[in-house]
């Protein structure tokens, strides 16, 4: 597999506009073709308007919304006159609630959405909704990027948290185009299974796929000594100065993690480094 689509987003000319530079990176030096969202916000949902004055209102929110995405389309089109990479956008005006179908439904067709990290001091509800939906709607991974990242060079060594569940598996297949790329991949596995297929073995029978597939694996058993799991991986991913994080999203229910804390949630709010999802 490589990434042959890439897709990002942008809601305003000036919001997430590291992200493009780094996506425009990326395409450019894997020769992949670039598909960019351009979000205009309905700021008026039409099921809650009071009678009377919804149409005003709607027409209004429509308006304003068409004009933003007009544009940022042309934008774009003054930044992409530069590069050489094939690229298209895709205008989508809906109400803030429909945001996240509306870019799962461009993102499934990718082999990589790439997002900023949702949040954050600047960051909002559309950023928010974007993430999610990419991730547990799109069939498709995520690269998360913090803040202020505007290149994506190729790893030098990256970490993948491994706990045996389906996300942490789709999220390896998904990324092997990066692990491969890689020096080094460092499979991090926290608090093995006394129990189970992998309890003699922890990751091993990753190791040996990755291994297969051009990867060079070093396998890490860490416990978590009552630590967070997202903070034995933020830490041990210092440690062992990776340039990328691999792992699965959302093992438990979303709703779960949102209101009681939890890996995903925490990794997407505060991981210092490309962050590769999927579920």
């Amino acid at each position: 597999m490589n990434f042959s689509t890439i897709t990002t987003l942008l809601h305003s000319e000036t919001q997430n506009t590291d992200v493009l530079e780094a996506a425009i990176d990326l395409a450019r030096r894997l020769n992949a073709h670039l598909s960019v969202v351009l979000v205009g916000v309905n700021a008026v949902d039409p099921g809650l308007s009071y009678a009377g004055i919804n149409t005003t209102l709607l027409t209004t929110a429509l308006s304003d919304a068409d004009t933003s995405t007009a544009d940022m389309a042309a934008a774009l089109a003054r930044r992409m006159a530069r590069e050489d990479v094939t690229w298209d956008d895709i205008s989508i005006v809906a109400p803030s609630a429909g945001l996240g179908y509306a870019l799962a439904q461009q993102a499934r067709f990718s082999d990589l959405t790439i997002l900023p990290q949702p949040y954050g001091k600047w960051r909002g509800q559309v950023d928010i909704a974007a993430a999610e939906a990419a991730l547990l709607d799109s069939a498709a991974p995520v690269l998360i990027l913090p803040e202020g990242q505007t290149t994506l060079a190729a790893p030098e060594r990256v970490l993948l948290a491994w706990d045996q569940g389906a996300p942490a598996l789709a999220a390896a297949r998904g990324a092997l185009p990066f692990l491969r790329e890689a020096e080094e991949v460092v499979v991090c596995v926290i608090d093995p299974p006394s129990q189970g297929p992998e309890r003699s073995d922890p990751g091993g029978a990753l190791a040996a796929f990755l291994n297969r597939h051009g990867a060079k694996v070093r396998i890490n058993v860490l416990p978590s000594a009552g630590e967070r799991i997202s903070d034995v991986i933020m830490n041990e991913a210092k440690a062992q100065a990776t340039d990328m994080i691999v792992m699965g999203g959302y093992g438990r229910s979303r709703m779960r993690q949102y209101i009681l804390g939890g890996t995903t949630r925490r990794m997407l709010e505060q991981c210092p480094l490309p962050l590769f999802m999927a579920h």
